[in-house]
């Protein structure tokens, strides 16, 4: 057989809800009308005090990707003032914006993990607030997460000046770590490094990550002992030795990235200490023997 023509079979009941959504482009509507969305995804979006990047993304949201999306769940982790401005313009949103504020900061697991409590759609997104929308990339993502054998989905990474991001990567040995940040060094001193190319991509960036939402239910959610890193590292590896496959949609994004762990003591040692964990899970060594054949 040459080649074959993948068709998803949908009930008349969900053939109504897209009739519904192509109409009032409002999936809010659907959902109360209907009692299902289809091929929705619920947003968790965290903030640590990125008011202005709030008011940026939740706007480009509403105006380029509001056919997609179900809900978007903003969790306020620090004590926040929040935009009164913004407030207004969300009620107008065709999706829910649901705001959150913690009595205490939690870690990036603990706080997707409870936005996905509220999550009754097809799809869950983790979207960093520093991310900022070209198009929509949600298309891409629903036809990436549509496959079977997909259960999660990225789109492509560059920064302000349109050069890629390395939101791809593979998965990091405590060798790997110091021969990276050596070939840095030497490039700073001025010296020629080659890094080595064509490397598999065993994890993605979770500044912009989505999952099947039963997916991301059967992997648990994200690992909570880890906190603020190594998170996105840990649920792609566990999703893999799960028998899921990760893909890079056909999309583009802008994340104006800030590499805290290079600026900050404490971010250092979070990043430190949820590297040492990874090391010793039992996923990072089954991964490894399983996908990279190496036994210890």
């Amino acid at each position: 057989m040459i080649g074959s023509l993948a068709v998803t079979k949908y009930s008349s009941l969900q053939l109504f809800a897209q009739f519904l959504l192509i109409l009032c482009n409002d999936v809010r509507f659907v959902y109360y009308f209907v009692g299902e969305t289809i091929n929705s995804f619920t947003v968790s979006v965290v903030s640590h005090g990125h008011q202005a990047q709030l008011s940026r993304l939740l706007p480009q949201l509403a105006k380029l990707c509001s056919a997609q999306l179900h809900k978007v769940v903003v969790t306020h982790n620090t004590q926040e003032q929040l935009d009164s401005e913004l407030l207004l313009r969300v009620r107008n949103f065709p999706f829910e914006v649901d705001f959150v504020t913690n009595d205490r900061p939690l870690g990036f697991g603990a706080n997707h993990n409870n936005a996905f409590i509220a999550c009754k759609s097809d799809y869950f997104c983790a979207l960093n607030p520093d991310i900022e929308l070209l198009d929509n990339p949600f298309v891409a993502m629903a036809n990436s997460l549509n496959k079977n054998d997909v259960g999660l989905s990225y789109p492509g990474q560059i920064d302000s000046n349109a050069a890629p991001l390395d939101f791809e990567r593979a998965v990091v040995s405590p060798y790997a770590l110091v021969a990276r940040h050596w070939h840095a060094m030497l490039r700073k001193l001025g010296a020629s490094t080659t890094i080595a190319s064509g490397q598999p991509v065993n994890w993605a960036s979770g500044s912009f990550l989505a999952f099947k939402s039963t997916t991301f239910k059967t992997l648990g959610g994200f690992d909570e002992r880890y906190f603020m890193y190594c998170e996105d590292v840990d649920i792609c590896l566990r999703a893999q030795l799960l028998g899921y496959r990760m893909e890079r949609a056909d999309a583009v994004v802008v994340h104006h990235t800030q590499r805290r762990t290079l600026k900050s003591v404490r971010h250092l040692a979070w990043h430190m200490r949820s590297l040492f964990r990874l090391w010793r899970s039992t996923s990072y060594r089954e991964y490894k023997k399983q996908f990279m054949g190496v036994n210890n």
